[in-house]
Formats: structure tokens, C-alpha cells, sequence
């Protein structure tokens, strides 16, 4: 496909996946950090372009009908969706978006959750074991410490990946729970897939960042080669 027609493809997807799912609405926001990491990475260090020119210059094709795509969509879901019924609160807000991370992230990046429970006609609910979720804990950290010895920009872009995870579940978990909401619903995993997504594509950034000096030195580079992802 020509260059020229890709930003149709790419608006198309996104009108997609705006039928399907509510938070394809960040699709757009994160394109846009992605293209911005991926280029501050990876420019020639004799290259004193900002890089946001850069990103605007490369992409503007597609980040115009991108921008608004979003803003009209926007638009529209403010104005024919509400907060449902409930008195909500803050501390409930915060404890089901930890509940998410703690019980239902964590467990997955270790392989799990495992352990499965259900509340008839209620989703099925992860109940991992804690063991599980302290070796989630142990992967992530062991992991970002890893890519941050090893790559350049590894920490601003795990930074981002966190941030957001963390960012997307507040306005879910607020908007659709009260405070007599049980902490099981954040166990169900269903906020959670757009995580995944990002998440992967930090690790895809990661492996195709530059190396530290004496990174290869201190653990094999080809641990994270972009070959060594896309396999």
C-alpha cells in the first residue's frame, strides 16, 4: 500500500474499533506518544529537529483525520453517555483500580491468574494466589530495571506504559461503580485488555531503542533485539 493511502487504512481502523470498544478512544492519543517515543529514540544524534516536528512532519496524514476522528467522537460519547446511578467516591475508586493491578495485572504478567471464582450471572473472577502476585511484582520490576540498563529511553517509555494503565482504569472504575461497589468487579479482568496492548508495544519500543553503552557487556543485547520481539 502507497504511503499516501495508509492513513485511510489507519482511520478506518480506528472508526472500527470506536463500534466495539469504549476505550479505543485512546487509540489516538497513543499513536501519537508512540510516534513521539519511537522518533526521540531513534533519530541521528546530529539531528537537532524537534521532535515533534518530525512527528508532525512524518505522520501528519494521518494524525489530521486521526484528531478528528477523536474530537468528534469525543464529542458525541460525552453527550449520549452518563454516570450511572450511585454516590460515587474516591477511596472506592482507588481501591478497585489497585484491586485491577494487584489481583488481575500482576498475575498475568506472571503466567497466571490460575485461579478462577464466579457469582452467578456475574463474569468469572481471577483469584489468584498471593504467591502469584508477588511474583508478577518481581517480573515487572526485574524486567523494567533490565530494559532501563540496557536501552536508552527505556525509562521514559515504561514510565509512559505504567502511566497509562494506571490512567485509563480511573474514569471506568469512577464511572461505573458506587461505593457499596464489591472490589470483585475489578477482578474480572474485562478493563483490562487495552493494557496488554500497550504494554506490548513498550516492549516493542524498548527492543528497538538504542543501547546503553556497555549495555552488551553487562547481559546479552540480543535479548532485546527487535528480531528477538518480532519472533
Amino acid at each position: 500500500m502507497r504511503a499516501g493511502k495508509a492513513w485511510l487504512l489507519g482511520l478506518a481502523a480506528f472508526l472500527l474499533a470506536l463500534l466495539f470498544f469504549e476505550k479505543s478512544l485512546v487509540i489516538a492519543p497513543i499513536a501519537v506518544v508512540a510516534g513521539w517515543l519511537s522518533l526521540r529514540n531513534g533519530r541521528a544524534p546530529d539531528d537537532e529537529t524537534p521532535t515533534r516536528t518530525l512527528l508532525w512532519r512524518r505522520g501528519r496524514n494521518l494524525w489530521l483525520p486521526l484528531g478528528a476522528l477523536f474530537v468528534a467522537w469525543t464529542a458525541l460519547y460525552l453527550l449520549v453517555s452518563k454516570v450511572v446511578d450511585g454516590e460515587h467516591t474516591l477511596a472506592q475508586t482507588a481501591s478497585l483500580v489497585w484491586r485491577s493491578i494487584n489481583d488481575g495485572l500482576m498475575p498475568a504478567v506472571a503466567g497466571g491468574p490460575w485461579l478462577w471464582d464466579r457469582w452467578v450471572p456475574s463474569p468469572p473472577m481471577a483469584t489468584p494466589p498471593i504467591v502469584l502476585i508477588a511474583a508478577g511484582w518481581l517480573v515487572l520490576a526485574a524486567g523494567i530495571a533490565v530494559a532501563v540498563r540496557l536501552r536508552r529511553g527505556a525509562g521514559l517509555i515504561w514510565a509512559c506504559a505504567v502511566g497509562y494503565t494506571v490512567a485509563a482504569l480511573i474514569p471506568v472504575m469512577w464511572n461505573r461503580s458506587s461505593k457499596d461497589t464489591a472490589l470483585e468487579l475489578a477482578q474480572t479482568l474485562r478493563y483490562l485488555p487495552d493494557a496488554a496492548v500497550v504494554l506490548t508495544l513498550a516492549i516493542a519500543l524498548t527492543a528497538a531503542a538504542p543501547e546503553r553503552d556497555g549495555a552488551v557487556r553487562w547481559a546479552p543485547a540480543r535479548l532485546w533485539s527487535p528480531r528477538t520481539v518480532q519472533a
